[in-house]
């Protein structure tokens, strides 16, 4: 039996795949590696699966770090900027950038950008490229974790 549907991507806890023919015993799957794998009908039913494809837009999480010397909420702003210029990024919603924690060397950035699942790896290593050409423009150095050690007298 063929798909007629367009094709359905998944994710399961062991395939991230792409189904080109669901069959009687076996589904037969595209691996991101240009990979063709069978799939039994018992891991298909038995497993998770996510089909991307059911809604318009997926979310594209990137993380980004600042030094802690520099305005988080400026870097934002400028992200923001960025991400605008990226094609294939969806306008509604808009990109969510803000920050997600803070740690020792940093606080953290949360770089969210939505697009349609055909161009999801586009939009995630064109969002790399923005965070890194953004910091470096505005001259941010690269984060550092500074500890402070000290010996017990005695």
């Amino acid at each position: 039996m063929r798909t007629t549907a367009p094709p359905i991507v998944m994710l399961s806890t062991r395939a991230n795949c792409t189904v080109k023919e669901i069959g009687l015993l076996a589904t037969t799957i595209m691996k991101p590696a240009n990979v063709s794998a069978f799939v039994g009908k018992n891991r298909i039913f038995s497993d998770t699966v996510w089909q991307f494809p059911a809604s318009p837009h997926r979310r594209v999480e990137r993380p980004a770090q600042l030094a802690h010397v520099f305005d988080p909420h400026d870097a934002i702003s400028r992200l923001k900027t960025a991400l605008a210029k990226i094609p294939n990024i969806t306008r509604d919603p808009a990109p969510a950038v803000g920050i997600i924690d803070f740690n020792e060397a940093r606080p953290g950035l949360a770089v969210h950008p939505q697009t349609h699942t055909d161009h999801y790896w586009q939009v995630y290593f064109d969002t790399n490229k923005a965070i890194t050409d953004t910091f470096g423009a505005a001259g941010y150095p690269v984060p550092e974790a500074y500890y402070r050690v000290q010996q017990k007298p005695g």
